[in-house]
């Protein structure tokens, strides 16, 4: 499967707590979603652009989730070294939340190069599309096309 990922922060946020906080790791299914961008399985490559740097940074970044800032660093390194950087697509589609706007955008940029996941805990926040997906559905989505 070849494709490209666009990750909400509300996944990443998911993913990296359940590694500070001595969560079953193994039950995490945004950190194994996670681990498929950054290892490059599949050859599944997360895609951004500096403004969803920005928000990673901005919100990893408050004291409530008491996240390292060497691990901070190193995590925004490692999505630039394995993704990709994405011009937006404009769109006049609304969405409740300007930040979500983004992400849709950055997707829809990926799209026009090959397929393209937005993975999110908060699908109701963006059209309903296809592409939109659960970090779930979108592990469903890596095995069936093994």
């Amino acid at each position: 499967m070849k494709c490209y990922a666009v990750i909400d922060t509300n996944v990443v946020v998911s993913a990296l707590l359940s590694v500070l906080k001595d969560n079953d790791l193994a039950e995490s299914v945004p950190l194994k979603v996670l681990l498929i961008l950054l290892c490059n399985k599949n050859k599944i490559t997360p895609i951004f652009n500096d403004e969803i740097l920005a928000e990673y940074k901005d919100v990893l970044s408050r004291p409530v989730f008491n996240i390292p800032k060497s691990r901070l660093g190193r995590f925004l390194n490692d999505i630039r070294k394995a993704g990709k950087a994405m011009d937006e697509v404009e769109t006049d589609e609304a969405m409740p939340d300007p930040k979500d706007v983004v992400f849709y955008r950055v997707t829809l940029g990926g799209k026009r190069e090959q397929d393209t996941y937005l993975i999110t805990g908060n699908k109701k926040h963006f059209p309903l599309k296809e592409f939109v997906v659960s970090p779930s559905e979108f592990l469903e989505i890596v095995e069936q096309n093994k």
